[in-house]
């Protein structure tokens, strides 16, 4: 029985085309990060958002406006996960308040 175990480095199961396969999937997906953050809203538009919602809120808590905006803007996540026209419709939103 010990010659079954003398080792050939020849091994039925590897399958060379999974791994190129994985690798093609995270090209992919590198890629749809990239397109996906090239979307995402500037430091900028999250700075005039902020310093816009604290001018306007009022009495609020910040935590009070915040979900005030969101529902009004119908937008209901983190200002850091805004796409580029979630912000802009924020800042646009958070004008209009002030005339």
């Amino acid at each position: 029985m010990k010659a079954f175990m003398i080792p050939t480095n020849d091994d039925p199961e590897q399958d060379g085309s999974v791994d190129e396969r994985n690798n093609n999937n995270e090209n992919t997906q590198s890629r749809n990060n990239v397109a996906q953050y090239s979307n995402m809203a500037s430091e900028k538009q999250k700075t005039m958002i902020r310093k816009l919602a604290e001018e306007k809120k009022g009495n609020m808590t910040t935590g009070e406006a915040w979900t005030k905006l969101q529902q009004q803007i119908n937008v209901y996540k983190s200002i850091d996960d805004f796409t580029k026209s979630e912000a802009s419709k924020a800042i646009e939103h958070l004008q209009g308040q002030q005339k």
